[in-house]
């Protein structure tokens, strides 16, 4: 005989089982004598389920239409009990951990809607979970009674003394001071990289000939755009583009004595021209 689906009770001192004839066992690991629960008239019982305190066990049996219908078991009595009407189509019964509720699958929505490929009506997503109360007097889950609970209270003392106020003020001013020290540090880094953002950009206008103030159009006094062709010169020989204010002395003192000779070429000239 092939026996499937073991289950353990929740005190692990009896198992659940159901075999090929259709039919539902329990057996004790201390007596060793199995017992027949129930036995299925068109199918197998495979959704056996134990209760919290292992004296109950609820399970569904298919009728003649392959509905399941949902039976409760109890251990002590050796009864069977029917809590499903016969219905709807009501399987896999599971116990809550407290056992006051049996949670249920069973098919109880039904919208028709037209398939796309024939015109007839067809059912989707007709499952779904639902719940019974084991006790007459137990609130319905869903219920305001149920899942409402008083909130805990919870009183703490502290004593104060002058340790503890003095701790606590230690504390405080330890925060308070590595708060500061945090604002300093990023004021100094703000401070460091504006100063960094400023020298590449002096930099880059020296380079360029552009003026030197990043927030205005005007250029720094004493400063000129070097000439197109004065860069192109520069650059063909190699040398550092700068501007024209920052020429060697040299240069400057040549440009003074060529005019002054130039003048005085003039002036020879137009006295012998006289």
């Amino acid at each position: 005989m092939y026996r499937y689906g073991p289950t353990w009770s929740p005190d692990s001192k009896k198992l659940l089982y159901w075999d090929k004839m259709h039919r539902l066992w329990w057996i004790s690991t201390e007596e060793k004598r199995p017992v027949q629960v129930d036995q299925g008239d068109y199918g197998d019982i495979t959704d056996g389920s134990w209760a919290p305190d292992s004296q109950w066990i609820a399970y569904s049996k298919a009728d003649r239409r392959g509905a399941g219908q949902l039976f409760l078991y109890s251990l002590d009595q050796k009864k069977t009990t029917k809590v499903s009407d016969g219905f709807y189509n009501d399987t896999n019964p599971i116990f809550d951990r407290e056992g006051k509720y049996l949670f249920f699958f069973s098919q109880r929505y039904f919208f028709p809607s037209i398939g796309q490929l024939d015109q007839r009506f067809n059912y989707y997503s007709t499952d779904g979970i639902f719940a019974l109360t084991l006790k007459a007097d137990e609130a319905s889950p869903s219920s305001r009674k149920a899942t409402k609970k008083k909130p805990t209270k919870i009183k703490i003392r502290i004593r104060k003394t002058k340790k503890t106020r003095r701790a606590t003020t230690r504390k405080l001013m330890q925060v308070e001071r590595r708060a500061e020290e945090r604002r300093s540090q990023e004021r100094g880094e703000e401070g460091r990289a504006s100063q960094a953002r400023a020298g590449r950009f002096e930099r880059h206008c020296d380079a360029r000939g552009a003026p030197a103030d990043p927030f205005g159009n005007l250029r720094q006094p004493g400063r000129a755009k070097a000439s197109s062709s004065t860069l192109r010169s520069r650059k063909n020989r190699g040398r550092s583009v700068r501007s024209r204010t920052e020429r060697p002395r040299s240069c400057c003192t040549f440009t003074t004595s060529r005019n002054a000779k130039t003048k005085k070429f003039f002036q020879v000239l137009r006295a012998t021209s006289r």
